[in-house]
């Protein structure tokens, strides 16, 4: 939990420090525990280094129309992993404009 709440805090400072209010300045263990404890949200990694963390959620209470389908919340990235294409992770391949180390996102947070 402690490197999800780090990359997060990261993204949320980043955002911030521009003017952008998405996130909170400092995301609380509760927020995020629950996802963890269901298996929904797991860490990417570039290298042997964490470079980012992605929620999916099975269910989302702005989205009620929806059958079967899965939301991406919670995704971020480390600012030393952006542009590196740590986004692969959903389709296993390498995306075209990846000039860094092989992103994967099968390590569970």
């Amino acid at each position: 939990m402690g490197e999800v709440l780090s990359v997060l805090d990261e993204a949320a400072q980043w955002l911030n420090t521009r003017g952008i209010s998405q996130w909170p300045a400092r995301f609380e263990a509760a927020w995020v525990e629950e996802a963890i404890l269901r298996g929904e949200t797991w860490l990417v990694t570039a290298g042997d280094k964490v470079a980012g963390t992605v929620t999916m959620d099975w269910s989302d209470p702005l989205w009620t129309d929806a059958d079967a389908a899965g939301y991406v919340h919670r995704m971020a990235v480390r600012r030393w992993a952006s542009g590196l294409g740590v986004c692969e992770f959903s389709t296993g391949q390498p995306m075209p404009h990846s000039s860094g180390p092989p992103s994967t996102c099968g390590w569970p947070a």
